[in-house]
């Protein structure tokens, strides 16, 4: 087997084990730190980034690089985050159930939506984009 037939099965198998990870993820994730600008999709059906929410036109394609999908909770406290336990899917990182997480007492939680508590601990996912271009 030439070395070139043995990369590319390298590949296929670290392929393969990765692909694993991101199953996981799926059975994880069905029910801020971040690099670059954040991306955001508005109810409006707009995507726009970065501070001063630059619309994205229709249309835009972007590459996603999947190795740098991370999953997990992220804590809020006054719309900033506080904290995170957040890993990569990529290393096989499961997050934590939101049980094993620290401010359950709901009567201390801040007020949302009519007054509503709001779970500070949100989960979330980050992944980084670009444009090939």
């Amino acid at each position: 087997m030439g070395n070139d037939t043995r990369d590319i099965a390298s590949r296929a198998e670290t392929a393969l084990t990765t692909a694993s990870y991101f199953e996981k993820y799926g059975q994880v994730a069905s029910g801020r730190r971040f690099v670059g600008d954040l991306l955001k999709f508005g109810k409006d059906g707009v995507y726009v980034t970065g501070q001063e929410n630059r619309e994205i036109a229709r249309g835009t394609q972007m590459v996603a690089y999947m190795d740098s999908l991370r999953v997990g909770w992220v804590c809020w406290e006054d719309g900033h985050p506080v904290d995170e336990r957040m890993g990569p899917v990529a290393k096989g990182f499961v997050p934590p159930k939101r049980s094993e997480l620290d401010r359950t007492d709901r009567s201390q939680w801040e007020e949302f939506d009519g007054g509503e508590p709001r779970d500070p601990w949100q989960f979330s996912n980050d992944l980084v984009l670009f444009d090939p271009q």
